[in-house]
């Protein structure tokens, strides 16, 4: 379902009860890219994906940063994608024609 730089949307970023937040965490509506993914050890059959654009110190206890559950985040379709580059694409545009009058 995941794959390594497979860009994502976070569409849960609401904390567990009793969540303690270590780190910077996702915001639900922002797009992130998957760096790397990874099956929990405290809840087996569970992913976790490490983000791009979130970088959080190595946990002792596993190896590596803590990821966020997969559940957490849908991916972004390939013609969603394209339409954001082109708006992105079209805003920058006319920031440099304002910029430049």
């Amino acid at each position: 379902m995941f794959k390594v730089g497979q860009k994502v949307v976070c569409i849960d970023d609401t904390p567990r009860s009793g969540q303690v937040i270590i780190g910077f965490i996702p915001k639900k509506g922002v797009t992130y890219t998957i760096r790397d993914i990874y099956e929990s050890k405290k809840q087996p059959g569970q992913i976790a994906l490490i983000l791009e654009e979130i970088i959080n110190k190595i946990h002792p206890s596993l190896g590596h940063e803590r990821g966020f559950y997969a559940w957490r985040f849908k991916p972004v379709d390939d013609w969603a994608e394209e339409i954001l580059s082109k708006i992105a694409e079209e805003v920058e545009e006319e920031t440099l024609v304002c910029l430049m009058e």
